[in-house]
């Protein structure tokens, strides 16, 4: 892993307040940036185009050999660490599900009420190869099928938001790489340099 992300959850419950803004505060990264957005996508396997289509609940981490019984429309208590799914889409149907920190104090349906769903993004990912069982306790809640990733590093999730335009909603856009991209007009611009969507052998 190239990145760190750490839920922070509220110090009081009733404090937090769903935003789009006070979601992507609640969590901090520890990472080595990528100086370019081409060293970024040599750090990932999968660089694509995608639309996000829906926030999912994720995987919990329990001390427990049966998951525990919890509603995802309810606060989590503070002794389970519980992750959500950004889930992305392309043109051909290809759905990535991407881990972000759920905050306990809040839930899934007040998280994806905030995010700007139907809008197109540049995501640079690489997968989730944690291993299932970490000490004592154990992910419940965890895809079947394999597909779940992580941003290669907070710089690799450029958004097109719908009010505030082309946003990097875990990084400042100003100063994303040290070698910023010529344009950033479009967010195709975001792409690896003398790619397109289309350009399989580097978007997969």
């Amino acid at each position: 892993m190239t990145n760190l992300i750490v839920s922070c959850g509220s110090e009081d419950e009733d404090l937090f307040e769903e935003t789009y803004d006070s979601y992507f505060q609640s969590f901090s990264y520890d990472y080595d940036p990528a100086e370019t957005k081409e060293g970024l996508a040599g750090l990932s396997e999968i660089v694509v185009k995608a639309t996000l289509v829906d926030v999912q609940e994720g995987r919990l981490f329990a001390v427990a050999e049966e998951k525990p019984e919890l509603d995802p429309n309810e606060p989590v208590p503070a002794e389970f660490n519980v992750k959500l799914n950004f889930v992305f889409e392309t043109d051909d149907g290809t759905r990535y599900y991407v881990q972000l920190p759920r905050p306990n104090d809040s839930t899934v349906a007040r998280i994806r009420s905030v995010m700007p769903i139907g809008a197109e993004n540049i995501i640079y990912l690489q997968p989730d190869n944690d291993p299932i069982v970490d000490g004592e306790g154990r992910w419940f809640n965890v895809r079947e099928d394999g597909n779940e990733w992580y941003f290669t590093t907070p710089q690799g999730w450029i958004l097109d938001h719908p009010e505030r335009g082309i946003v990097s909603p875990l990084e400042g856009l100003d100063d994303l790489f040290a070698e910023m991209p010529a344009s950033t007009d479009t967010l195709d611009d975001w792409l690896p340099d003398q790619t397109t969507q289309s350009d399989d052998d580097l978007l997969e």
